[in-house]
């Protein structure tokens, strides 16, 4: 008995020390808050947007610029400036939206507790599915061109030659390249695969591809 007092009084005692350790851990190690911490070991966010009115513009901007990015399907082998022209606004199209999904979701990691912040990531989310939903016809309907017609297209039109390495490498891939619909549904599964981890599987359509790292397993049912 007299053993069991003693090992019952330790037990007692490190559950003493264990609990005021931690409140003394908790009194002078308590998580700052973000204006606690000083400027210097922030994130610059303003660099991207100074305010949330500016990330608000550029977000109407994508989503008022769509519907001519859309108009341009069927276009691809009129001619070379029209091909230009798809390019380049998908391009200028691509760059905002990456940096409104940059912004929203770096602010939203500043503190969650902020609902601000979750709406701006959401409306972020939104708009860059719609975005490559929309573009999903460009790739397949360049490489359905006769590669002679493709590459006569830069070679007698100067400004495509800034994408002649983007368009043969379309060229070489070509075998591998998915239909028109196909890359649609690839690119609105991409809001069902946001945030899975690499090597999760979601089951979506006849077929395999891979995107971020997650590998989109399509099935028939």
């Amino acid at each position: 008995m007299k053993r069991a007092g003693i090992g019952l009084n330790i037990v007692l005692a490190g559950g003493l020390c264990l609990s005021w350790g931690a409140a003394a851990w908790g009194q002078t190690k308590a998580v700052p808050q973000r204006g606690d911490i000083e400027d210097k070991y922030r994130w610059r966010l303003e660099d991207i947007y100074e305010t949330t009115q500016a990330w608000e513009a550029d977000f109407n901007r994508v989503k008022a610029q769509l519907p001519a990015l859309a108009g341009m399907q069927g276009k691809m082998g009129a001619s070379a400036p029209d091909l230009f022209a798809a390019l380049s606004l998908r391009d200028s199209l691509a760059s905002i939206v990456d940096r409104l999904f940059v912004f929203a979701n770096m602010k939203l990691d500043e503190d969650k507790r902020v609902s601000d912040y979750q709406v701006l990531a959401d409306k972020a989310s939104i708009v860059s599915t719609e975005f490559a939903s929309t573009a999903a016809f460009i790739e397949p309907e360049i490489v359905a061109l006769p590669d002679a017609q493709l590459l006569g297209f830069i070679d007698a039109f100067p400004p495509l030659a800034m994408y002649r390495h983007h368009l043969e490498e379309m060229l070489r891939k070509k075998a591998h390249t998915l239909s028109e619909p196909e890359e649609r549904l690839l690119a609105q599964a991409t809001e069902v695969t946001r945030g899975l981890a690499p090597g999760d599987q979601v089951v979506v359509h006849p077929g395999e591809r891979v995107r971020d790292g997650v590998r989109v397993t399509i099935r028939e049912h």
